[in-house]
């Protein structure tokens, strides 16, 4: 498990965690000079929930937002066991993924935690980045074929988990 911390002087706590299996990155991050040391996690992992709430809690942070940057499809996101275990946790995802979350989000918006804000960047900006995405959606698709990269083991799982926040076996609507 890779961490970073910022220095002692600055009000941001960040923690790089990872999950070995799915190869996934997951970040913590809290304003901890705020009074009630706001935090969120990026892409949580189901098979690392406990873990991560753990660290939470031994870091005195309370645990607000679980946020997914997309509808992965190399892991089941942890958001919906989190919303299980911690209620008050708010679970985030783009509106245009058309999956299930309490709090949708698009270019430009800003994820508030404390006295410290996340900026929303869609693909919209990637594709002004990377190359691949500037093509017609045939060019696209041969690209992609061509990188002869293996489908992710947990796709036929993940995606319809993730469609939901995660609750595969819930059939509660978030």
């Amino acid at each position: 498990m890779g961490s970073y911390t910022t220095p002692s002087s600055s009000k941001l706590v960040f923690r790089q965690l990872f999950e070995n299996e799915s190869s996934t990155y997951t970040y913590l991050l809290a304003d901890s000079f705020h009074p009630e040391k706001p935090a969120l996690l990026i892409d949580p992992v189901d098979k690392t929930v406990e873990r991560d709430l753990a660290l939470v809690k031994e870091l005195g942070l309370k645990l607000i937002y679980a946020i997914n940057t997309h509808v992965h499809a190399d892991h089941v996101t942890g958001s919906g066991l989190i919303k299980t275990k911690v209620p008050d946790v708010k679970s985030i995802i783009s509106k245009a993924s058309n999956a299930k979350a309490d709090l949708f989000v698009e270019h430009g918006d800003k994820i508030y935690f404390g006295d410290i804000f996340l900026e929303v960047s869609t693909v919209g900006e990637e594709i002004l980045y990377n190359p691949r995405l500037s093509k017609d959606k045939e060019t696209f698709k041969n690209i992609m074929q061509n990188l002869n990269l293996s489908s992710p083991k947990m796709i036929d799982v993940a995606v319809p988990s993730n469609m939901v926040c995660g609750l595969q076996d819930s059939k509660s609507d978030l």
